[in-house]
């Protein structure tokens, strides 16, 4: 919430009001960056969000932060020198009638206070996995905790109950979308899913994938550049981006480690280029043209066969969200309400004015080639051995009528079709291998 309201610590601490903060079962998340004043002030727009209409916000595409009181009905987040105490559904607090009523919906307390409010013994033993006696000390938590005490019993924020089974069965369904969950993101680069005892002092590794030492610093320099450009041309640039890197990503679950290698290609045409795209809907500031591919390197993975549709995270493992091709497609696609698959263009809605969906719109102008980019020669014929040749066959696979994602939708497959292509390329061209193809 904003406003003139006071959302700072109440001039007399009022210990009971933090009660609810601290209560378990809980989920905890932990990051390892610290918030940024932004970040703040973003967390307790409660109403609000600060990334919805920012193009280069992750963000815009998830279910937000907000999202978190569909399990809690208070969150307490440690993050630097602060704390912040959340509860939607607190009351103002009228003190002095000359000032404005205090919010206490969210309120601040520096972390050198914590054991104002909860016994420093107890804040050890809900959070010592991360948070130390010295951090409380000095005042300073160089990360950021998240605290969701479980929903026991219907609320005015929701009816439903959130269990430890439910909690459970979050973390089987982000174990079916783990090994490819972190293949576009910009800056995440491990995820672990841990179960903390009853006793808070033993914890089980549930499922943990992340970036291996292999390649993961020149990945991690190439999605630094990609961010500091995009946010620099504030994802319009006057010429083509292009950004590959080959990384390799470890999945542990259950005790069996299993590791995929993969390249990853980012590619943005320029308002410069031969041809220019436009997004033709509401809210064209929104949406930029940038695709990801991504295409198994070792092992070449069977399971890839389909491919799947991401917009950063990858939408719900189902038939309507298979590519067509074996590579994994990051765009920004315009998604349904539940934000579980694209909106495409149907007949219906091609004939509304500004219609949102446009952004898969099969009218849109075809684009033309770039003479700037990596192209493969039209002269004989070399196939490297174990390379995924069904890579460019199935761009013209008559299968792939079946899916959403066909040549009829011209800007959308034609941008997939390209960076597939220059994917391929860089792919062979880093096994040392010179490929061209057969002139028909």
């Amino acid at each position: 919430m904003s406003g003139t309201r006071n959302q700072s610590l109440l001039p007399t601490l009022d210990i009971t009001s933090f009660t609810n903060c601290f209560k378990g079962p809980a989920l905890c998340l932990y990051n390892d960056a610290v918030f940024s004043q932004e970040d703040w002030n973003g967390v307790r727009k409660l109403c609000d969000s600060i990334k919805k209409d920012d193009p280069l916000r992750v963000g815009q595409f998830g279910l937000g932060f907000k999202s978190a009181f569909h399990i809690t009905d208070y969150i307490t987040i440690i993050s630097g020198s602060q704390l912040l105490f959340m509860d939607p559904s607190a009351p103002l607090l009228f003190i002095d009638p000359s000032k404005p009523p205090v919010d206490q919906k969210c309120r601040f307390v520096p972390l050198s206070d914590l054991g104002k409010v909860l016994p420093e013994s107890i804040a050890l033993q809900l959070w010592g996995t991360y948070l130390t006696f010295q951090h409380i000390l000095t005042g300073t938590f160089p990360a950021t905790l998240f605290w969701f005490p479980l929903r026991q019993q219907p609320s005015q924020l929701s009816p439903t109950v959130y269990t430890k089974d439910r909690v459970r069965q979050l973390f089987d369904s982000f174990s079916v979308e783990a090994p490819i969950c972190l293949t576009f993101l910009r800056a995440l680069e491990q995820v672990s899913l841990q179960r903390v005892e009853i006793d808070l002092r033993t914890s089980v590794l549930v499922h943990q994938v992340g970036y291996h030492n292999d390649g993961v610093s020149d990945a991690r320099q190439q999605r630094q550049n990609l961010r500091h450009i995009l946010h620099q041309c504030e994802g319009r640039p006057s010429t083509s981006i292009t950004s590959q890197y080959q990384v390799t990503i470890h999945n542990t679950k259950d005790g069996q480690v299993s590791k995929q290698t993969m390249l990853v290609l980012h590619y943005l045409p320029g308002q410069q280029d031969k041809y220019c795209i436009k997004y033709k809907g509401n809210e064209p500031h929104r949406y930029i043209p940038l695709v990801g591919v991504a295409v198994p390197t070792q092992p070449i993975a069977t399971s890839w066969a389909q491919g799947s549709l991401f917009t950063f995270l990858p939408l719900p493992l189902d038939p309507a969200n298979a590519t067509g091709l074996p590579v994994q497609v990051n765009a920004y696609f315009t998604l349904d309400q539940n934000r579980r698959h694209v909106k495409w263009r149907t007949h219906k809605s091609s004939k509304e004015p500004d219609n949102e969906s446009s952004v898969n719109d099969p009218t849109a102008p075809t684009m033309e080639q770039d003479p700037r980019a990596p192209t493969v020669e039209q002269s004989s014929v070399y196939d490297p051995p174990d390379f995924p040749m069904e890579l460019e066959s199935s761009i013209e696979d008559p299968s792939l009528q079946d899916t959403d994602l066909q040549p009829e939708g011209e800007i959308t497959f034609q941008l997939i079709e390209k960076g597939t292509r220059h994917c391929r390329d860089k792919l062979i061209d880093s096994l040392g291998y010179t490929y061209k193809k057969k002139m028909q």
